[in-house]
């Protein structure tokens, strides 16, 4: 069972890892804070894709997508949608061209905020999610919707562009649409926002950091939630993989318990041998009926594998036990009841016989006494002794030497 034993300490040292692949974000959260930003003027109009940051309504978004709301007069709407029954019309509170950042502001939803990631720190190959409502998609399929598209990829690399901002490199496919809209870790923390693409390049686009956002949320005194700890995503398990992880957690903890009751006895033994070294001779007992003994001694099996037996006793010592290797009276190994070393018998140089218990998972019984493991006690005649249980028994008896 030593590869049992493997297997519970690797599923124990790389649980954490385990957990990481098998994380699942949980996207259907996270749309519910992204909603799709309308701006018109007259008979033009740009859309966009907003997130909230707090629980009063202010939405995070680019400056391009409300520039023609800009400056917002008679004429001109800005508004915000989570559904085809929740628009809001938006107020636009600040914005910074050269960062290609705006806040907007709208009626408290009720709905979830995103955390935003407060360092800009990432490692290369990170997963990231990107949501927002690229006008492409609506076109594909005939209609508009308000369904938000998530699609993925990761970091490819961190940079400064030639406005001096920090961005995000990332592979995660960034259309017209997806502007303005949160591009998101495995923990579902806002690094950045999802800003524009490289021309005539596939799988190169960009998005502004968050650290870029922060000043501008702080200066309004909108009081967002930042993390900066690294992510380390939580699993969040469905149908069979949740199936996997409680197998075998359980399966684990299954084989451990028998680890600790099958092989206690094995540790047991092997220290005992080290331990005890048996001495030559013993203290023989001032007791009556343990005077001297001049007949020969015999055990008799009365129950168990050497029922009938009559097995003659001489001055060795005879050992009980499963293990072959070790013991003179072997037992089946599929008799639990007896320990691998279970007990052990002497005739001593006065001929008494003593017995003693090796540390027995299940005990040794003398005339249904149970015995100190370790100890040796004398055995007085017509006396039984059970090893674990009463049915394995065997019985003290005596025969005139011929």
């Amino acid at each position: 069972m030593s590869w049992s034993l493997w297997f519970c300490f690797l599923l124990t040292l790389f649980s954490s890892d385990i957990s990481v692949l098998w994380a699942h974000p949980n996207l259907q959260e996270w749309e519910k804070s992204v909603g799709q930003v309308t701006c018109r003027s007259g008979r033009k109009g740009s859309r966009g894709t907003g997130f909230l940051v707090d629980n009063k309504g202010h939405i995070a978004t680019n400056h391009h997508v409300i520039a023609l709301c800009l400056p917002f007069s008679i004429g001109k709407s800005l508004n915000v949608s989570f559904s085809s029954s929740e628009s809001s019309s938006a107020t636009i509170v600040k914005y910074d061209a050269r960062k290609d950042l705006a806040i907007l502001k709208i009626s408290p939803p009720s709905r979830p905020i995103l955390r935003l990631f407060g360092t800009f720190q990432m490692a290369k190959g990170e997963r990231l999610w990107s949501i927002g409502f690229p006008g492409a998609a609506n076109l594909a399929i005939g209609h508009r919707s308000l369904n938000p598209t998530v699609t993925t990829g990761t970091v490819s690399r961190l940079s400064r562009d030639r406005r001096n901002r920090r961005v995000i490199q990332t592979d995660t496919p960034i259309n017209p649409g997806n502007s303005g809209g949160p591009l998101l870790d495995g923990c579902g923390r806002v690094v950045g926002i999802s800003t524009f693409g490289a021309r005539r390049a596939e799988g190169i686009k960009f998005a502004v950091s968050t650290v870029e956002l922060l000043p501008m949320l702080h200066s309004l005194q909108i009081h967002s939630t930042v993390v900066n700890s690294p992510c380390r995503p939580k699993p969040n398990l469905q149908g069979g993989s949740q199936a996997i992880l409680w197998f075998l957690t359980l399966g684990c903890l299954v084989l451990l318990i028998l680890l600790i009751f099958r092989k206690r006895e094995m540790i047991v033994e092997r220290l005992t041998r080290v331990q005890y070294k048996p001495r030559r001779t013993f203290e023989v007992p001032k007791q009556q009926h343990l005077e001297q003994h001049k007949d020969e001694w015999i055990l008799l099996g009365l129950t168990g594998e050497y029922t009938g037996s009559s097995i003659p006793l001489r001055r060795e010592t005879l050992t009980f036990g499963r293990d072959a290797s070790v013991c003179h009276l072997v037992f089946p190994a599929h008799d639990t009841d007896i320990s691998k070393r279970h007990a052990e018998l002497k005739v001593d140089e006065s001929h008494l016989v003593w017995v003693r218990d090796c540390w027995s998972s299940q005990g040794t019984y003398l005339n249904g006494r149970k015995m100190t493991s370790g100890q040796w006690t004398p055995w007085p005649k017509g006396q039984e002794l059970w090893l674990g249980k009463q049915h394995t028994s065997f019985r003290l008896d005596s025969k005139a030497r011929s």
